[in-house]
């Protein structure tokens, strides 16, 4: 704006950014990293049939198989979140892009606001 150009800025915060993430798109990105195949599979046993119930007034519900996501407040969900979204600025052709944990800040500026 300082220079006279015309900016947009869209902030995003991710909601429930730990339980969408797709296990397999987890172990791809993984494995382009270098991972060995046997860390591989000790995450991926650390992530396959995970199940949770509900509690409400004391009454239980039934159990459900979690298909994606990763375990909220171990150790290895910030590190296997980042690796998740890393690429994101890879993906985007005209815009710059700000990244801290689950906030990201997508900007593009320009001489004029048509493309």
């Amino acid at each position: 704006m300082d220079r006279g150009l015309f900016s947009i800025a869209v902030f995003l915060d991710l909601k429930k950014t730990f339980d969408t993430i797709n296990h397999d798109i987890l172990s791809t990105k993984l494995d382009l990293y270098g991972l060995q195949k046997s860390s591989l599979n000790l995450l991926g046993s650390y992530l396959a049939n995970r199940t949770q119930m509900c509690s409400v007034n004391g009454a239980l519900s039934g159990t459900k198989l979690v298909t994606c996501g990763i375990p909220q407040g171990s150790i290895l969900g910030p590190l296997l979140f980042l690796i998740y979204i890393n690429d994101l600025p890879n993906s985007l052709e005209y815009s710059s892009t700000r990244i801290f944990a689950d906030d990201t800040t997508l900007t593009v500026s320009g001489k004029s606001i048509k493309m």
